[in-house]
């Protein structure tokens, strides 16, 4: 495991490199987004490295956040 942080503090912001039995390589982030809505509805929200605002995303992000989701559904084992 390979730890990216900012200020060498792992906290919100630090993204994790790790390696699956797979061989594939994953970088994940040490948060949790929560969606709320009517009180006492929520779900978790996925997270992901795009950005929303089109300025800061290219098409390479797409296909990255695209090809993440889908190897998700694939190698998953409740999928």
């Amino acid at each position: 495991i390979t730890t990216h942080t900012i200020n060498g503090t792992i906290d919100l912001s630090t993204v994790f490199e790790v390696q699956d039995d797979f061989g594939r390589t994953f970088f994940l982030r040490n948060s949790r987004e929560i969606v709320s809505f009517g009180g006492s509805h929520s779900f978790r929200n996925a997270p992901h490295f795009m950005s929303f605002l089109r300025s800061e995303t290219t098409e390479l992000d797409a296909h990255h956040e695209t090809e993440a989701t889908l190897d998700v559904y694939f190698y998953h084992p409740n999928t």
